[in-house]
């Protein structure tokens, strides 16, 4: 596992992002699979190997972007706070 992985609950995040894809697909109108309209724990395996696998993609790609994405946010913050001032 990649050093800056560790400490990072995958599982937990694969668990968030599943629930959140069933809110925002029901949403938008979308019917998701009856077998994936369920908690987490219980979607059959082949579906949460998927989610905790992108999950690692998503932690992978925050890794390799977070200078980028810091460097971004700190500038939204400084651009809100000259408008407050």
């Amino acid at each position: 596992m990649d050093e800056a992985m560790k400490g990072i609950d995958v599982y937990n995040l694969a668990e968030f992002m599943h629930n959140k894809y069933e809110v925002f697909a029901k949403e938008a109108g979308w019917k998701t699979q009856e077998s994936c309209q369920v908690k987490f724990n219980d979607l059959p395996e082949k579906n949460k190997e998927v989610m905790v696998k992108m999950a690692f993609v998503v932690i992978d790609w925050f890794n390799k972007n977070q200078e980028d994405i810091g460097n971004k946010l700190i500038k939204v913050h400084n651009h809100k706070n000259k408008k407050t001032n």
